[in-house]
């Protein structure tokens, strides 16, 4: 196991990403500050204090600058954690060590165990967060403890009060320069965050809706198919066949006095008859000319009379739908019943459709089979086919079964009622008369 995915799967993660321009932009400006103090320190201890003690100061500041030099090597190696390990580290040793020959500085460097901190927050997991939130509070303890237990000793014990004031004040204010510095880098990457989001969700929204009506589209030329294969079966092959039996039958009456000839032809008629019946139900599992001429209950209704099953169908004055509706609808009822009369085949079937006020159309099956297992078959191929179906109208379709408990199957779709629905329904009776 790497460096990198050891450091990953403790929540130390290493990708450094385009964020990093927060962490590059506070080395640069921590060694900064760095650099100058420590040059600012050896003057003043060299030309004026002359205090072994304040030496300490400067040697922290080298772990300081020397921790920065590391951390900007692993930064742009690619690993921001580990440089946000020794960013914080390097300020820690200075905030610790300063206080001892410098106690007045402990409310400034209290904002220096801080601010690392802050910095490499957004960068963290839950565990090193709570790790460095940890230590964090101990060395704000260990600063603050320093420097009150060594007020007026130190390497200048003697300091005037308003020397100390001027001194905080001006670190404080050179403290706010990384802190407006990770502020602003904070607010730019969130603000470019939540524009990249915005854009993709408005991406998301248009692929989605572009998905809904490529489904529709494809459900409506399907349906189109059908129809048309229904009419050319209807209109076609089943005419020919009606007209053949006309003939056999003329044929038949013109050979009575020959047995042998006309038990042939009424043979002949039978199979012809059986054959026109077998088509018209071919003609009419591919697109039931009852739907388009009578609508959704008479269709279903139709379909409970010819199963075998015992379906009972109820539904008040629901009226006419768009094609689309209907078309989805039935053929999702039919995928239902079928299922229930291959898995359920000795249940009691209820079959039901309702309106309300806003226009949703429910239709809900429910049989008292043994019901099945949700989590084992809610992809079988039954089930998908009708969520496809009611999903591609912009449409909802849920599954309740448990075994044992029989299955209920629930499709709601919103649909407008068709206009000139009794004219419609008038065309249609005289077009499949």
């Amino acid at each position: 196991m790497t460096y990198s995915s050891t450091m990953a799967k403790a929540g130390w993660g290493t990708n450094t990403g385009g964020d990093d321009a927060m962490v590059a932009t506070f080395i640069r400006l921590d060694g900064i500050g760095a650099a100058v103090s420590l040059v600012l320190v050896v003057l003043v201890n060299l030309l004026l204090v002359q205090s072994a003690v304040l030496w300490l100061v400067p040697v922290s500041l080298l772990v300081l600058l020397a921790a920065l030099a590391v951390a900007e090597s692993e930064r742009r190696g690619g690993l921001l954690t580990p440089a946000l390990a020794l960013i914080t580290a390097g300020n820690w040793v200075v905030a610790i060590v300063t206080p001892v020959a410098l106690p007045f500085l402990w409310p400034v460097l209290i904002l220096v165990v801080i601010l690392p901190l802050v910095l490499a927050a957004p960068h963290l997991g839950n565990r090193p967060l709570f790790a460095m939130t940890l230590g964090a509070s101990v060395s704000v303890a260990a600063v603050a403890l320093i420097g009150l237990s060594g007020d007026d000793r130190g390497a200048v014990p003697d300091i005037d009060d308003v020397v100390e004031i001027v001194v905080v004040v001006a670190f404080l204010a050179a403290l706010t320069v990384p802190i407006i510095a990770v502020v602003w880098q904070a607010n730019r990457l969130q603000r470019s965050a939540l524009a990249r989001s915005r854009r993709l969700n408005r991406e998301l929204s248009d692929t989605a809706e572009a998905l809904v009506e490529s489904r529709r589209r494809v459900v409506e030329v399907g349906d189109a198919a059908r129809i048309q294969i229904e009419r050319d079966l209807h209109d076609g092959a089943q005419q020919h066949l009606v007209a053949m039996g006309m003939k056999l039958r003329l044929m038949e009456e013109h050979v009575g006095h020959d047995p042998q000839l006309s038990e042939s032809i009424t043979g002949l008629l039978a199979d012809l008859d059986a054959s026109v019946e077998e088509l018209r139900e071919l003609a009419h599992g591919i697109y039931p000319p009852v739907l388009e001429a009578h609508g959704l209950e008479e269709a279903l209704r139709a379909v409970a009379r010819r199963s075998p099953a015992r379906i009972d169908v109820r539904s008040g004055d629901i009226g006419r739908f768009s094609s689309e509706v209907e078309t989805a609808l039935y053929f999702a009822a039919l995928e239902a019943l079928a299922n229930a009369a291959k898995h359920a085949p000795d249940s009691d079937i209820e079959l039901s459709l309702g309106v309300n006020a806003a226009g949703t159309l429910t239709l809900t099956i429910t049989d008292n089979g043994p019901g099945f297992d949700l989590a084992v078959e809610t992809q079988s191929r039954g089930i998908l086919n009708m969520s496809d179906r009611i999903e591609a109208i912009d449409g909802d379709l849920r599954v309740v079964s448990a075994v044992g408990a029989g299955t209920s199957i629930v499709a709601v779709v919103p649909a407008a009622p068709r206009a000139g629905t009794e004219e419609h329904e008038e065309e249609q009776t005289q077009l499949f008369e």
